[in-house]
């Protein structure tokens, strides 16, 4: 999460407290809470409602589809330029606040970090003096002790708890005394240290916010009101009481640091002696209704506030990319993951628009079971059925969802990957490869026998594309269909699966079966965040672990029960080991471009695309082809002075098509990049475009 999204939700949660606290310091009126026991649970109650508020509801979520279709690149020019030298750039302002809020947290920790300090050394200083007979039973683990350096009682401690009285308590009236000793041994009985500890922490972590301070001003009040009470019924001496707080009100305590509660606070002085001389009482049957009330209408604020004024999420990054002008609102849904919902060609060409309304029906998994449309265009609406039914949620207690999609026709299509208005970038920064005889069927239906012919390939990718083959094949064998199109569909991956296996025999792993070899990394691609960290966590094997035939059967039926659409593989790397790979249908390979390197300058990959030299053609992968698989793969390239690629990162692509875009990249040549009259190392960004086509267009001249 960002820091500016951090400082939004912070913002965000300040007003929603604020309007929370705004309609609870109105209810005790309504609902005639007078009494000071119903008060400070009132406040109690609303205080830790406005903790709770980020839990009332789910956070809204925004979700981000990264691309897989080809990029739209304008024209350029390439000019002349100066590079400036960069500049010591000051730190972004939600970056400043949000240091600003996390010092005054600490700030208010360290002042009640004093304060605890300072009640030790009052104790370690204090004289002792005996418990009144009358408490002995009750509070015998209490010490009372005199010091010197306080003026007003103060009450600390749980284990065990101590009474500090001030210097001049021995010489005090005995009505005073017992009135003193009373109120705070009922703090004690009450253990309202610990409360006044943790309202303490409550005002430390929300320094800057005036609604909580007065709130806890509410309940330090309420709490006083309620001590005092129990003392007036104790004693029967209210005339006596109230003397003793007018003597203390003349009384100039030390500045309040402990966290512990004081005898009195001048400005608490006229409620407490107004609710002593006005006491009121309600019956148990009024309380119990007036309380059953202020819960319900602050559950129902919480809920209407909340709504109004949501807290967001992480970003769900879901590996899809919906058809050009479809945009998909999950109204607040968590996903796992979804397939895209592409524009019908036929409402294109009408240009019909709108918003297509559906209700989804989850079964216990979160997976979609059934589909309703409510409301939307015809033409629009089938599309949108099938795509759905692929989705699968995050799991929760409702069974339904509502998703929009809305549909609105973009100003110009793109053909073959480019605007029809903007010529295509130069061949070697957008390779356009055209895969020739594609394989018939497609991702759902009969695959094709015949490998198409291709260039070479190197060892990893080939290794990559056969464990798919195999995967593929053991799939459809475990489907246990004895149909006669599956019995077909199974034969054809077989074929395809010897005829791969024998062309390409002298690069395949010794060890297909991956017996013997290890897993050196396990990537995700797909699930949401949290879904991915629950995924991980019930798999059987880690990095590190031996793959035999049990393991991996083991992982099969762990990923099957997790979310029958997953899809698993398994691809070599440079170590003897395997790279195991687990994502949904659609997802998209992404990655975080990491720092530029000192002294390189970062170049657009347009300006750097006129000196390029040499630009090998990618080859299309025979598996990219027989599942009709096409995109862009991204990376993020350092070109060394010389001006070859001395470092390439992926930063988004379809799996399949990665380390064949990753393979030709990797010996392209670049004319030396001079800056102030030396060669320079440059970060770039190489976009590799791979799409399917019947008739493919000429290699463009280099």
């Amino acid at each position: 999460m960002s820091a500016a999204q951090i400082l939004d939700n912070v913002a965000a949660y300040a007003l929603q407290i604020g309007l929370l606290v705004g309609i609870g310091a109105a209810l005790p009126a309504l609902l005639r809470l007078k009494a000071p026991g119903a008060r400070l649970f009132y406040w109690q109650l609303l205080l830790v409602a406005c903790l709770a508020l980020p839990w009332v509801r789910p956070w809204h979520s925004e979700t981000i589809t990264v691309a897989t279709g080809p990029a739209l690149t304008a024209p350029f020019a390439t000019h002349a330029t100066t590079i400036a030298p960069m500049r010591p750039v000051m730190p972004p302002v939600t970056e400043v606040a949000l240091w600003l809020l996390a010092a005054g947290v600490a700030v208010r920790l360290a002042w009640l970090a004093v304060g605890l300090l300072k009640l030790a050394r009052y104790r370690r200083k204090g004289r002792a003096m005996p418990l009144p007979p009358e408490w002995i039973a009750t509070a015998q683990h209490t010490q009372l002790l005199i010091s010197d350096e306080i003026g007003g009682p103060v009450t600390f401690g749980f284990l065990r708890p101590v009474v500090l009285l001030p210097a001049g308590f021995p010489t005090m009236a005995e009505a005073m005394r017992d009135a003193i000793l009373f109120h705070e041994l009922i703090h004690v009985e009450r253990r309202d240290w610990l409360f006044t500890l943790g309202e303490e922490l409550v005002r430390a972590v929300f320094w800057f916010h005036p609604a909580i301070w007065w709130v806890l001003g509410e309940i330090q009040l309420a709490r006083e009101q309620t001590v005092d009470r129990a003392v007036i019924e104790m004693t029967q001496a209210r005339d006596p009481y109230v003397d003793t707080l007018l003597a203390m009100a003349g009384v100039n305590p030390e500045m309040d640091l402990a966290p512990a509660p004081l005898f009195l606070r001048r400005r608490h002085l006229k409620q407490r002696v107004m609710g002593i001389v006005q006491e009121v009482r309600m019956s148990k049957t009024r309380l119990i209704l007036a309380q059953a009330a202020a819960l319900a209408m602050m559950a129902v604020a919480c809920w209407f506030i909340t709504g109004a004024v949501p807290l967001e999420a992480q970003p769900q990054i879901v590996g899809i990319a919906d058809g050009p002008g479809v945009t998909v609102n999950l109204n607040g849904s968590q996903l796992m993951h979804r397939t895209a919902v592409m524009y019908p060609a036929e409402a294109l060409a009408k240009g019909v628009e709108g918003t297509v309304v559906v209700q989804v029906r989850l079964d216990a998994n979160g997976e979609v079971i059934d589909d309703a449309i409510l409301s939307g265009p015809d033409e629009l609406r089938k599309g949108v059925q099938q795509s759905v039914l692929n989705w699968h949620f995050e799991r929760s207690g409702s069974a339904t969802r509502v998703v929009n999609v809305d549909f609105v026709k973009p100003a110009m299509q793109p053909v073959n990957g480019y605007s029809p208005n903007t010529p295509p970038p130069p061949a070697a920064i957008r390779a356009q490869i055209a895969a020739t005889s594609p394989a018939p069927g497609g991702r759902g239906g009969p695959v094709g026998t015949a490998v198409p012919e291709d260039g070479p390939q190197s060892d990893a990718s080939i290794s990559a594309q056969y464990e798919a083959l195999q995967r593929l094949a053991q799939q459809r064998q475990q489907s246990g269909s004895t149909s006669a199109d599956q019995q077909a569909q199974i034969a054809q991956v077989q074929a395809l699966l010897a005829e791969f296996k024998k062309r390409y025999a002298g690069q395949l792993p010794e060890t297909s079966t991956g017996q013997n070899r290890r897993i050196e990394a396990i990537e995700v691609l797909g699930l949401s965040d949290s879904a991915r960290e629950q995924l991980l966590a019930q798999l059987p094997v880690h990095v590190g672990d031996a793959i035999s035939e049990d393991a991996r059967s083991r992982l099969i039926e762990t990923v099957r029960r997790f979310d029958q659409h997953l899809m698993i593989s398994f691809g070599t790397t440079s170590s003897p080991g395997w790279n195991l790979l687990i994502k949904t249908p659609d997802a998209v390979f992404t990655n975080t471009p990491g720092p530029i390197p000192a002294g390189a300058q970062k170049i657009g990959g347009n300006v750097m695309a006129v000196n390029l030299i040499n630009a090998t053609r990618p080859v299309y992968p025979p598996l990219a082809k027989m599942a009709r698989q096409q995109g862009t793969v991204k990376f993020e390239a350092t070109i060394g002075k010389d001006g070859t690629i001395e470092d390439l990162k992926v930063v988004s692509g379809p799996p399949l098509l990665i380390q064949a875009a990753m393979d030709a990249v990797k010996t392209w040549t670049y004319r030396p990049t001079i800056l102030n009259g030396s060669p320079v190392e440059v970060v770039t960004t190489i976009d590799v475009n791979f799409t399917l086509a019947e008739n493919p267009p000429a290699p463009p001249a280099q």
